[in-house]
């Protein structure tokens, strides 16, 4: 075993031992480190301990002894010890990006984590960010969403919504052993008013269906790209999102099929929209640009329009009017139902509606599809005629 006086009379570099592991590494500049040597599992390592004399032979020792308590519990006194400073670190940015990565899998694309990632990013991390979890408040919470609470009502219940499942998160693995400060049942609930009293009701208002008419008569002479987007979304009754990532290799128009693959559905389930007479003509109009693989291309080689853009666009040529791209799925339904032909099986179907049913939605998304085919030549008809 070693002494303070041979430590401090070695003069030229050495390895000297003190058992069980600890030695004393000296240098040639007679700079002198702690290593405790273990093996396990078959492979030898060496763990630092500190430089000698901030660190003291007795307490390299004890550093010795609870490295080799984990060794002969099969556990990595270096990994363990990582984790540890690990542990100490865990702020709530770093906290964010784990919770985000631990979730991928289970989100349907990359948009959806990158919403949440900007979220805590706008509103959240410039106040939490550097606070570890284990130390987040009640008033750190509110310090959050106080401030948009009452003019950002969705936004804000959004935010403290993400934050309560990140720190969630925290205290299943350990970093944080207290409550939840973002929870609303019986917490904040009490601090912060009710988001239905302060928060309106917003629905896609959706224009007439006697405006409707006129209305596409009008959009086919406009040639913006946008527009023609806008008159495909109707024809289709799609989604936003669904049309605005539309490639050329999702459509079929021998088959007039347009194929929406699951990761642009809300549902996250693939979708056959029929392409009517009417679509099929419009997509014939379409430039393709040559590395653009997007029927709707954006002014960003290889990009598709933005996600606003249609949304502008009505805005822009047509502000007098209360209508919502969203909301031409609602005409359409109005339009279907006021038919009576149809069951409200095949006109939700049209519309991609989410069934409950897993076995019922199977059926809708197969059998249905002649019926689909039927309805939207009608409103095609309806339109152009």
């Amino acid at each position: 075993m070693l002494n303070v006086r041979q430590i401090e009379s070695c003069r030229e570099a050495a390895v000297l031992s003190d058992g069980q592991g600890l030695r004393l590494e000296v240098d040639r500049s007679l700079n002198r480190k702690w290593i405790f040597r273990f093996t396990l599992r078959g492979k030898r390592r060496d763990m630092g301990l500190g430089r000698f004399p901030d660190v003291t032979l007795r307490q390299a020792r004890v550093l010795r002894d609870e490295a080799r308590q984990l060794v002969a519990q099969g556990v990595d006194p270096i990994e363990s010890r990582r984790l540890g400073r690990l542990e100490q670190q865990v702020t709530f940015a770093f906290a964010v990006e784990r919770f985000i990565e631990s979730k991928q899998s289970e989100w349907k694309n990359n948009k959806h984590r990158q919403q949440w990632r900007n979220t805590l990013q706008t509103y959240a991390i410039p106040k939490l960010g550097n606070i570890p979890v284990k130390n987040i408040s009640v008033q750190d919470i509110l310090s959050v969403v106080e401030p948009i609470w009452m003019d950002k009502t969705e936004t804000a219940k959004r935010v403290r919504g993400r934050i309560e499942k990140v720190l969630g998160w925290s205290i299943a693995l350990g970093h944080r052993v207290d409550h939840n400060p973002a929870v609303w049942a019986g917490l904040l609930e009490n601090l912060l008013p009710s988001p239905a009293k302060i928060s309106p009701i917003e629905h896609h208002a959706a224009m007439p269906i006697d405006q409707i008419k006129g209305f596409y008569d009008w959009l086919k002479d406009e040639t913006a790209i946008s527009a023609k987007a806008l008159q495909f979304l109707i024809l289709t009754v799609g989604r936003t999102g669904q049309v605005v990532g539309a490639r050329w290799d999702e459509v079929s128009v021998t088959e007039c099929i347009w194929s929406v693959p699951a990761e642009r559905m809300k549902s996250g389930i693939a979708h056959e929209v029929p392409l009517t007479r009417e679509a099929v003509a419009l997509l014939a109009d379409l430039p393709r640009l040559a590395g653009n693989p997007f029927l709707f291309p954006g002014l960003k080689p290889g990009r598709p329009i933005n996600s606003n853009s249609m949304r502008l666009f009505l805005r822009k040529k047509t502000p007098e009017m209360t209508s919502t791209v969203h909301g031409f799925r609602s005409t359409f339904r109005d339009w279907a139902e006021e038919q009576n032909k149809w069951g409200s099986r095949a006109i939700e179907a049209c519309l991609a509606h989410t069934n409950k049913n897993k076995v019922e939605a199977a059926y809708l998304r197969s059998s249905l599809l002649d019926s689909r085919r039927e309805i939207l030549s009608a409103w095609d008809s309806f339109l152009v005629r």
